[in-house]
């Protein structure tokens, strides 16, 4: 009798516990994913697909962030789930300890990043105290670091200016820097009134990747929701190639600018489709891995990390996977 019961109640107890595990996984994954994200056209067709549907918005919660630097502290901080954010920027945030994977690539800039100067470059090389204006994380310095690489300008000629990349219009209007490193739509508004372009990453190519970071706490129990949002942003981009006049009107409303505008941001831009992704990312020595790499070790050379990453960045199970589905 007494075995009996114990049998009955380790029995019970057991189903107790899976109805528990069960309950709470589902909880868990039910809750939608939280991202933090900036005004860029890069990261645009993530409210496109919410938009059109091809992203439920039960499965996903934009945070709108005023920079790239408030993004990387709302995933730091554990306030979101996941952020659009640069190949190196997200090198930046791995660096530093963070348990985060790139899963997807939004775009590659193609001169939509840019120095510009208001007094003429030749002037400038000769001069020392250059007071150069960027949000600097790792994407400015970044630019920074390969501008000098392939210019004749000297780091010591340099005063550099930490400037958020959402005050760089005023910035530039009030203080007047001799350079600044910033990107459209700011950079087509201070070069129609007078400023010069120096360089942009049409000279400096497969440098600025826009890619989605999520944290790896969350990689695999939201897989079906990751694989979901990644599916619905290479839906959005179709959208985006094949009816451009449309999705330029709509992208317009978000980022709540003319749709020239943003007719003219897609020639400095080059979106990837899940083809293109699948190419960067397959592989555990993958093309977007040894980018990662240079990039990493570009960093470090200028101080912007201190330490190597122990482990790849580039995950690319979920590209993989709807890949193999076509």
């Amino acid at each position: 009798m007494d075995t009996s019961y114990k049998k009955y109640t380790l029995i019970l107890i057991l189903l107790i516990t899976i109805l528990v595990l069960i309950f709470s996984y589902f909880s868990y994954t039910s809750s939608p994913l939280k991202i933090a994200t900036h005004q860029w056209l890069g990261y645009q067709s993530l409210p496109l697909a919410l938009d059109q549907g091809w992203i439920d918005s039960n499965q996903v919660k934009l945070v709108n962030t005023m920079s790239a630097s408030d993004s990387m502290q709302e995933i730091l901080s554990g306030k979101v789930d996941a952020a659009t954010l640069t190949l190196d920027e997200a090198i930046q945030l791995k660096a530093k300890g963070l348990d985060i994977s790139v899963v997807m690539v939004f775009d590659v800039s193609s001169g939509a990043d840019m120095i510009i100067a208001n007094k003429n470059i030749e002037y400038l090389k000769q001069q020392d105290n250059i007071k150069i204006a960027f949000e600097n994380n790792a994407l400015g310095s970044l630019m920074f670091a390969e501008f000098l690489n392939i210019s004749q300008f000297k780091l010591k000629q340099f005063e550099i200016l930490n400037i958020p990349v959402n005050k760089h219009l005023s910035f530039w209007q009030t203080q007047q820097p001799d350079m600044m490193i910033t990107y459209d739509p700011t950079a087509s508004i201070l070069l129609a009134n007078g400023a010069t372009k120096i360089i942009d990453t049409r000279d400096m190519p497969d440098i600025v990747f826009d890619v989605l970071v999520v944290k790896n706490s969350v990689l695999f129990t939201h897989k079906k929701m990751i694989t979901h949002i990644i599916k619905g942003c290479f839906a959005a981009v179709k959208h985006m190639m094949i009816s451009t006049e449309d999705a330029s009107y709509r992208i317009a409303s978000f980022m709540n600018i003319p749709k020239e505008e943003v007719i003219n941001l897609y020639a400095g831009i080059r979106f990837l489709n899940l083809k293109s992704n699948y190419k960067l990312m397959h592989g555990s020595n993958s093309i977007l891995q040894i980018k990662s790499k240079i990039i990493e070790k570009t960093l470090k050379d200028v101080n912007i990390i201190s330490q190597n990453i122990k482990s790849a960045i580039v995950v690319s199970t979920y590209v993989d996977y709807l890949h193999n589905q076509k």
